[in-house]
């Protein structure tokens, strides 16, 4: 009598265990700067991006909260993994990155200065500039009281002192077509630039003024449209004038 045969079922072979480190949700402060270079370098590519997206986020979140020191700590934690993981992936380095982050900073602080100065006649505080930008007061600080020594600031300056040559041609098409003022403006303007430079470092110059807990220099004031100027010079003759009666 033949015996029936049995069924034999194969046990599957173990998964061979991976060496790429489980994905991360870093959704908190804690996450991303707790993690250690030593983690950080394990990582790979992926996960470098992964956290340079969430620390953008993050950044926001801390500079609406007023964290500065935070917001500073997660900006310094995203350039050295760019600078040290991502920087042929990103277009324009890390360099470029911080420059984002200035212009975006400067644009919003001039314009809040500018929409005060027309509305209210007066100049803002640190505090009312961080409430209307979102920024903290340290950084507010920090990004005018480094002005015009900032290299990001240089090179707008220099982007509009390439156009001198074109205002320079109009100028002078004007003085010899008899405008007196045109001529004077040229003849100023190169003279101005004939002169030796000044022998002080533009970085040792502190000349200010302080309006509560708001330091303005000139390049601040400068930098404002004609308009804030304006505004700013007239606020300054009523005092004048009610100081003087």
């Amino acid at each position: 009598m033949k015996k029936k045969a049995t069924a034999t079922t194969k046990e599957a072979a173990p998964v061979p265990a991976t060496t790429t480190p489980a994905v991360r949700a870093y959704e908190t402060y804690s996450d991303v700067l707790n993690i250690t270079k030593e983690e950080i370098a394990k990582l790979n590519k992926d996960e470098h991006f992964k956290i340079v997206e969430s620390i953008a986020g993050l950044i926001t979140k801390a500079e609406k909260a007023g964290l500065s020191a935070t917001s500073k700590d997660l900006k310094e934690r995203m350039y050295y993994i760019c600078e040290t993981y991502l920087e042929s992936s990103i277009v324009g380095g890390t360099k470029d990155l911080r420059r984002q982050d200035w212009e975006n900073n400067h644009s919003r602080i001039q314009a809040a200065i500018y929409n005060y100065v027309v509305n209210n006649n007066s100049i803002p505080t640190a505090t009312t500039l961080a409430d209307n930008t979102g920024l903290s007061r340290q950084t507010i600080h920090e990004h005018l009281k480094e002005g015009v020594a900032n290299e990001f600031y240089q090179e707008r300056l220099q982007a509009w002192q390439s156009l001198t040559d074109n205002i320079f041609k109009i100028l002078y098409r004007q003085a010899i077509n008899g405008s007196v003022q045109a001529s004077k403006v040229l003849l100023d303007n190169i003279q101005r630039s004939t002169q030796p430079a000044p022998v002080n470092n533009i970085r040792q110059q502190n000349n200010f003024i302080q309006i509560n807990n708001t330091k303005i220099d000139e390049v601040t004031i400068e930098a404002l449209p004609a308009s804030a100027r304006s505004a700013i010079e007239q606020i300054i003759k009523q005092n004048t004038i009610k100081a003087t009666i």
